[in-house]
């Protein structure tokens, strides 16, 4: 009995020792296995962040290759073989059509000939119209250069108002004549007015239309009234003068001296021609203006009744 409970003793002694070294050595070896755990889970991430990293890289070299047009050796040399290959191809269909061409020359040289001398034909006949355009076209610029550009209504009427303007001058001195006449010049009676016109009062009406059309092309009557009066203005310049003397008149109180006053006013036309000059043309509207007065517009019979 007494030799049981020993045994029982000495078992409990032991489950008791057991469990007291679990407890002293089963934290320690729990926290091994964590330690493990973490550093294998490390490798592991740091793996998958290597790969990451390449994969990236590998792409920016691709897309760098992409961008500045580089290309891999792997790639260069299979574009190289399929160029080679496609030179290769066409070249033997050159050098076949080539043969054949020959051997159709061989057998059939009149053809050939004639052939050639057909295609010569038409290249020639091609340069010949071509030029001849080239011929026609610079002559028809020409003619154009020389003749006026404004429609044949707009220049008789311009024609008409200059004529007009001119008529009221002539009107315009005969009245201040007259003026002049009955009431004196300045407080003095006139005895005589004279007018001398040089020339006369008129114009070309080719030399004003040339010059129209060199100033503003296709021209239109209301659109050229300024002009009309500034191109006046210069062709006909107007000079007075006066001379006074004096005269012995009876009156009531015996004899009295009376001073009188001669007028002469001087008209003179410069012409077209001079307005021009004036008005400070270019070269190449001075050369323009010459033609159109030469070749009257290439309208000789615009103007059946001008002067």
């Amino acid at each position: 009995m007494q030799e049981r409970m020993d045994d029982s003793a000495a078992a409990d002694a032991a489950q008791s020792a057991k469990h007291m070294a679990y407890k002293t050595v089963g934290p320690s070896y729990a926290g091994k296995l964590h330690s493990r755990r973490t550093s294998a889970e490390k490798k592991l991430k740091s793996k998958a962040v290597s790969m990451a990293r390449q994969k990236q890289k590998k792409d920016i070299q691709r897309s760098y290759h992409f961008r500045s047009g580089r290309i891999p050796a792997a790639a260069r040399n299979m574009r190289s073989e399929m160029e080679k290959k496609a030179t290769k191809k066409i070249r033997e269909k050159s050098e076949e059509k080539t043969k054949k061409i020959l051997m159709f020359v061989v057998r059939h040289p009149f053809l050939a000939i004639s052939f050639a001398a057909m295609m010569s034909f038409v290249i020639l006949t091609a340069a010949t119209a071509s030029q001849g355009m080239l011929l026609f076209s610079g002559g028809g610029m020409a003619l154009s250069g020389s003749g006026f550009t404004a429609e044949d209504t707009e220049i008789r009427a311009a024609e008409e108002t200059y004529r007009l303007m001119e008529q009221e001058l002539k009107d315009d001195l005969e009245e201040r004549k007259e003026q002049y006449l009955e009431e004196g010049y300045d407080g003095v009676p006139v005895t005589e007015v004279q007018i001398i016109l040089e020339p006369d009062i008129r114009h070309d009406a080719y030399d004003l239309t040339a010059l129209l059309t060199v100033l503003h092309g296709s021209f239109k009557n209301d659109e050229v009234q300024e002009t009309l009066e500034e191109i006046f203005d210069l062709q006909y310049e107007q000079q007075m003068e006066v001379t006074y003397s004096t005269r012995e008149v009876m009156t009531e109180d015996g004899v009295k001296e009376e001073q009188m006053a001669k007028i002469t006013i001087i008209v003179t036309n410069h012409g077209i021609v001079y307005v021009a000059d004036q008005i400070g043309l270019s070269e190449e509207q001075e050369k323009m203006f010459e033609m159109l007065r030469t070749t009257g517009g290439n309208q000789e019979d615009l103007f059946t009744n001008s002067d």
